[in-house]
């Protein structure tokens, strides 16, 4: 694990953007997975129905 205590604020200061910009990227593609497997859920039910 790394020490941040060592870090200069600048570096601390990129991390933090990143990481902010990575779980935004990674929120948004949750999303999306879960809008397409509700759309197949909802899909296949209406087919199990018909």
């Amino acid at each position: 694990m790394a020490n941040f205590t060592l870090w200069s604020r600048e570096n601390l200061e990129r991390l933090a953007a990143e990481l902010y910009d990575e779980n935004t990227q990674l929120r948004a593609d949750l999303r999306a997975a879960l809008d397409a497997f509700r759309a197949l859920v909802r899909e296949q039910g209406k087919e199990h129905l018909a």
